[in-house]
């Protein structure tokens, strides 16, 4: 029953568990079955960092030095730099697919504070343009607060009218202040409209208020990889929503299904219930344990590497990978 992977799509994965979530002849499109899978999700989520929520990323710093987190990551739980070859692939935020790393100490201060986009704008002062390349987001509206070229603080409520067609902002923009959207079908992108429009940063089709919390970096001399700079990241919780059933679900189907039926069973508010209830969810994390030792094994990795991790969760602590 358990993979490496979990290469099953959300509708996939409600398709094959409706009638556990609501009895015979239930089905898969039910806004009950997202919710009981939400709860289940954010039920595992709580209960450790089971394979699937952990990820690797490579982030660049910014003009400024500080770091900016992608908006998946709830908190660093480890730094790297690297003096070899890695493969990444996207844009914006690049998953490590291998792992060469050289061991060397990053120091990072959590800044306790919050950036409204994933990059820094580099003193840009030209309209941008958003664009969505998805036909589902048509009639949808991204609201972005700015302070313009005088000064003044301007709000634009953008309606997406066509896919793949840029929208402009009504003025020049020194500086974001926020962007507020709802849930898309597909990445909504920004663009400076200065010669060459160069792509900004993308928001995620779950960002709704993004918030990336901002970090600085010290002692990160390490010269084989410039600014960039590795991270071990644990994600964080976000609700699917019925726009995203072609999405891969995050956690092992089977031990999704267990915390959907540990759900059910915990609604019934019965003594019988309760008890069924914390045995699918002791079966849950078994099989989530079970599967992350058989990755370990699987894997091959033994070396332990010590870094310095500064936030006010992880200080100074021993981390394998």
């Amino acid at each position: 029953m358990g993979t490496l992977t979990h290469k099953m799509t959300i509708k996939q994965f409600l398709i094959e568990n409706a009638s556990s979530i609501g009895g015979a002849g239930s089905s898969w499109d039910d806004c009950n079955a997202l919710t009981q899978l939400n709860r289940a999700r954010s039920l595992l989520y709580s209960l450790g960092d089971w394979d699937g929520l952990t990820v690797y990323a490579c982030v660049s710093k910014c003009a400024s030095g500080r770091l900016i987190t992608p908006w998946f990551a709830s908190e660093i739980k480890a730094a790297y730099t690297c003096n070899g070859p890695i493969t990444i692939a996207d844009e914006e935020y690049f998953r490590i697919v291998n792992k060469s790393c050289c061991g060397r100490a990053v120091g990072i201060t959590d800044t306790e504070t919050y950036s409204p986009t994933p990059a820094e704008l580099d003193g840009e002062c030209s309209s941008i343009s958003i664009v969505s390349g998805d036909m589902n987001d048509v009639g949808k509206t991204i609201s972005i607060v700015y302070i313009n070229r005088k000064g003044s603080i301007v709000t634009d409520e953008i309606e997406i009218k066509e896919a793949f067609k840029k929208y402009k902002t009504s003025f020049p923009v020194r500086k974001i202040i926020s962007i507020s959207k709802p849930p898309t079908g597909g990445e909504i992108f920004f663009y400076s409209n200065k010669e060459g429009c160069k792509r900004l940063f993308t928001l995620s089709p779950y960002e709704s208020s993004p918030r990336y919390r901002v970090y600085c970096i010290n002692d990160n001399d390490c010269s084989c990889c410039g600014d960039k700079v590795i991270l071990k990241l644990r994600k964080k919780y976000i609700p699917y929503t019925d726009i995203h059933y072609e999405h891969l679900i995050d956690l092992n189907p089977y031990a999704l299904s267990l915390g959907m039926q540990a759900i059910a069973a915990l609604d019934q508010r019965t003594p019988e219930g309760f008890n069924l209830h914390n045995a699918l969810v002791r079966n849950a994390i078994d099989f989530l344990k079970k599967e992350q030792s058989e990755k370990s094994s699987f894997s091959g990795d033994t070396e332990t590497t010590t870094l310095n991790v500064i936030s006010p969760h992880y200080v100074g602590f021993t981390m394998k990978y």
